[in-house]
């Protein structure tokens, strides 16, 4: 599980704070272009966005992976209108509790940036659970 000062910024950004009127147009923008791509689907999974895509996503079923139990438990308490299933995963060993195939769609807006986050892993985790065919959207953030 992740260390103290990783919990906090995994916690900190699952409501990302504020910021410049400049970054929060490019924070926007980003995960707008995200939502775009991604249309309606059947099963989305959300790997650690920010609140804001989660909360976006048209789905039958959203699940949501946050990377500590602390920015889970957060993402649950922002997102208590919006039905969303939860789970939590270390993020040195990402292992998606989910079957083969079982999404239409995956999102992960910012987290491929975390340096603590095994993205080898986690891409190859991806891709066994998106169906064939499925669409993999996400970012590597520059600000």
């Amino acid at each position: 599980m992740p260390k103290p000062d990783q919990e906090k910024i995994l916690e900190r950004f699952v409501k990302q704070p504020s910021c410049s009127p400049a970054v929060q147009y490019l924070r926007d923008i980003e995960w707008y272009y995200a939502i775009d791509l991604m249309g309606k689907a059947d099963a989305v999974l959300d790997i650690g966005s920010e609140i804001n895509v989660t909360r976006q996503l048209e789905a039958t079923r959203t699940t949501r992976v946050d990377f500590s139990l602390g920015a889970s438990q957060r993402a649950k308490q922002e997102l208590i209108s919006k039905a969303v299933g939860f789970y939590t995963v270390s993020p040195e060993n990402p292992n998606l509790p989910f079957g083969d195939g079982e999404f239409d769609k995956v999102v992960s807006i910012g987290p491929y940036d975390f340096r603590f986050l095994n993205i080898f892993e986690l891409t190859k985790e991806i891709s066994r659970i998106l169906k064939r065919n499925g669409q993999f959207v996400f970012s590597v953030p520059t600000i």
